[in-house]
C-alpha cells in the first residue's frame, strides 16, 4: 500500500508543482507593464552579455559580411555571396573601427540596442494578438529574456537583426489587418523586400505577404484599395529583385540572389545525400568526389570549392540536372531532413558559457542545469509546426461553417510552416540557427492559440487550467 502511495505521489507531483509554483508565478506577471519589464530586462541583458563569453562571437561567415564583401549597391556593384543590407549595417555602425577589432564592438552594441527596442514592438504585437494580459507578459518576457535570443546579439551574423526586424514586420502586418491603410500596406511590402536584402531566406515571408494581398483582394473586397496598394508595392519589389538577379548574373555569372541559395546550399544537400553522380557533368562529379573535405564529411567547406574552378552558371546547371536525375532519392532526403529539423530543439544554438569569467567559480556547478532550463525549455520546431497546423485546421473548419476568417492566425501559421520547410530544403545543418528569425512569429502564434476558446477547452480537460 505504501508503494502505491509513493507512486501516486510521484504521478501527482508535476501537477502540484504546476499548480502551486508555476501558476502563481505566472499570475504575478499579469499586472506588469512594459516599462516594469524593461527595469528587469536591461540589467538582466547587460549582465548576461558581460558575464558570458565570447563577448563578441565571430563565425566563418562573418568575414563574408565584412572584409571579404566586395559589393557597393550605391554604385551598382553586386557581391556574389551576400546581399548588401547587413554589410552596410556593419560599415555604418562600426564607426570606422577596424574589422575584427573595435568596429565589431559597436556593431554588437547596436544589435543589442535594436533588439531591446524590438521588445516594445513584441509587447504591442501581443497586445493586438490577444486580450490576455498574462499571455502578453509571458510572451514578451520570453522574447526579451531568453538567453538564446540575447546571445544571438553577440554574433556578427544576420540572426540578431533578422529576429528584431521580423518582430516589427509582424507588428505592422497585424496592425494593418486590424486597421487597413494604403500607406501601411505599401510600407509592409517594401519592408519585406529590405529584409530579403538582409537575409535571402525572407523570400518565403515575402511570398506569403504577396499571397496575402491577393487573397484579401479576392475574399475581403472591403479593403481592396489597401490590398491593391500592397500588391502594387510588392510587384515593384519583385521587379527590383529581378533587376538585382540580372545584375548579379551579368557581373558574377550567378542566376540567383547569391551563390549561397543554389551553388552552395543545394550542392551541400547533394553531398550530404551522397547524390553527386551526374554523367552529364563528369568533370564536376569527379572534382567533388576528390575534395578532401567532402571525403571527411565536412560538406559546408566542400560545397564552396567547386566555385573556385567552375563558373557559377555551370554549377547551377549541374545542381538542377543532378536533382532531376535523382529526383526520388532527393525527395526522400528532403523529407528526412525535414523530419530531422522538426525534432531538433532550437536550444542547441548559442549555449551559455561562463568559463574564464569572474562568475566561473560561482556558477560552474550549475551550468548544465541552467543551460537546460533556460535554453532547452524553448519549444522544438516540430511542436511549433504541429501547433501551426492545428491552428490552420481550426481556421479552415470555422471558415467552412461560414465563420470569419482569422487572417492573423492564418498568416502566422503559414509563415511558420513555410519557413520550416524552407529550412529543410535550404540546408542539411544549422536548423536551429536558421529557425531563429521565425521565433517572433512562433511567440505570437503561441500567444494567439493558447488564448483561443477551443484551446482553453483542451487545457481544461487536461486539468492544466481551471
Amino acid at each position: 500500500m505504501k508503494a502505491l502511495d509513493v507512486l501516486e505521489a510521484c504521478i501527482k507531483f508535476p501537477e502540484r508543482v504546476f499548480r502551486r509554483v508555476i501558476l502563481p508565478a505566472v499570475r504575478a506577471l499579469d499586472g506588469l507593464s512594459i516599462w516594469q519589464m524593461y527595469v528587469f530586462l536591461i540589467p538582466f541583458r547587460i549582465g548576461l552579455l558581460l558575464l558570458t563569453k565570447p563577448f563578441i562571437a565571430l563565425e566563418n561567415d562573418t568575414a563574408t559580411y565584412s572584409t571579404q564583401f566586395s559589393g557597393d549597391i550605391f554604385h551598382g556593384i553586386i557581391d556574389p555571396i551576400r546581399t548588401p543590407l547587413y554589410p552596410l549595417f556593419i560599415k555604418i555602425f562600426s564607426f570606422g573601427g577596424e574589422s575584427y577589432g573595435s568596429g565589431f564592438i559597436w556593431v554588437m552594441v547596436w544589435q543589442n540596442i535594436i533588439s531591446l527596442i524590438s521588445v516594445w514592438f513584441m509587447w504591442k504585437l501581443l497586445k493586438r494578438v490577444t486580450n490576455s494580459k498574462r499571455a502578453r507578459a509571458i510572451g514578451t518576457l520570453f522574447y526579451g529574456a531568453s538567453p538564446m535570443l540575447i546571445q544571438a546579439n553577440k554574433y556578427i551574423l544576420t540572426e540578431s537583426l533578422s529576429i528584431s526586424l521580423s518582430t516589427i514586420l509582424i507588428y505592422l502586418l497585424v496592425r494593418h489587418i486590424q486597421k487597413p491603410r494604403c500607406r501601411t500596406a505599401a510600407v509592409i511590402s517594401v519592408y519585406a523586400f529590405l529584409l530579403i536584402m538582409l537575409r535571402p531566406s525572407f523570400l518565403t515571408i515575402f511570398a506569403v505577404i504577396l499571397a496575402f494581398w491577393m487573397l484579401k483582394l479576392i475574399i475581403d473586397r472591403a479593403d481592396w484599395r489597401a490590398s491593391l496598394t500592397g500588391l502594387a508595392a510588392g510587384g515593384l519589389c519583385v521587379a527590383l529583385l529581378f533587376t538585382y538577379v540580372q545584375a548579379n548574373s551579368a557581373q558574377n555569372d550567378c542566376n540567383s540572389l547569391t551563390y549561397v541559395e543554389i551553388c552552395a546550399n543545394q550542392t551541400m544537400n547533394l553531398m550530404n545525400a551522397r547524390l553527386v553522380e551526374n554523367p552529364y557533368y563528369p568533370e564536376i562529379t569527379e572534382y567533388i568526389k576528390a575534395i578532401p573535405s567532402y571525403l571527411d564529411g565536412s560538406y559546408y567547406m566542400a560545397a564552396w570549392e567547386p566555385l573556385e574552378y567552375f563558373p557559377a552558371s555551370q554549377i547551377e546547371a549541374y545542381v538542377k540536372s543532378t536533382i532531376a536525375l535523382h529526383k526520388t532519392d532527393y525527395i526522400k532526403y528532403i523529407v528526412g531532413n525535414l523530419g530531422k529539423a522538426l525534432l531538433e530543439p532550437t536550444a542547441h544554438f548559442l549555449p551559455l558559457d561562463v568559463s574564464g569569467t569572474i562568475t566561473e567559480d560561482m556558477f560552474e556547478p550549475y551550468i548544465p542545469l541552467l543551460t537546460f532550463v533556460f535554453l532547452s525549455s524553448f519549444i522544438p520546431m516540430g511542436v511549433t509546426a504541429f501547433i501551426a497546423l492545428i491552428n490552420m485546421l481550426v481556421i479552415i473548419i470555422k471558415r467552412i461553417r461560414k465563420g470569419p476568417l482569422d487572417w492573423i492566425g492564418l498568416g502566422l501559421s503559414v509563415c511558420v510552416i513555410s519557413h520550416i520547410i524552407t529550412i529543410a530544403i535550404g540546408s542539411p545543418e544549422d536548423h536551429a540557427r536558421l529557425f531563429l528569425p521565425i521565433v517572433p512569429f512562433a511567440i505570437a502564434l503561441y500567444a494567439l492559440v493558447f488564448t483561443q476558446d477551443w484551446c482553453k477547452k483542451i487545457l481544461r480537460k487536461a486539468y492544466l487550467i481551471k
